[in-house]
């Protein structure tokens, strides 16, 4: 797998894009019904279940091949720490210069979100009360 952190401007030219890239050609004409035949096992080995929410991308142009590949793109974009980074109220959204803080919207009262030191939970509480008196 492709580890090495590739800058978010230049991930079209990592090594992981470029075999996705090839990848997509040679798979041009999959039919879905065929990769259904082909494993009858699809629906199990493509979807996630977590408690009551599914995922299913069995219905998707999509092989373990491609599945390998795009976590290898994953892992060259860094994007795990990418993720802790946003959790982290870290600054993610560089258009804006500043965090994303999606997470913090949909955090549930009473819990802590720290950025630049301070925490921002009791702020985004105070909105949302606003919110709900106005709704």
């Amino acid at each position: 797998m492709e580890q090495a952190e590739i800058p978010h401007q230049r991930l079209t030219q990592s090594l992981a894009w470029k075999k996705l890239q090839s990848q997509r050609k040679s798979q041009a004409n999959l039919v879905l019904t065929d990769l259904f035949a082909c494993d009858p096992k699809r629906f199990e080995n493509f979807s996630l279940k977590f408690e009551c929410l599914l995922y299913d991308f069995s219905k998707h142009l999509l092989t373990e091949e491609t599945l390998a590949l795009l976590i290898d793109l994953a892992h060259a974009a860094n994007l795990g720490d990418r993720i802790d980074a946003m959790f982290a109220g870290d600054l993610v959204n560089t258009t804006e210069c500043r965090p994303a803080l999606h997470t913090a919207l949909r955090a549930e009262a009473g819990g802590t979100i720290y950025v630049d030191g301070q925490d921002i939970m009791p702020g985004i509480s105070a909105v949302k009360e606003k919110m709900r008196e106005i709704s």
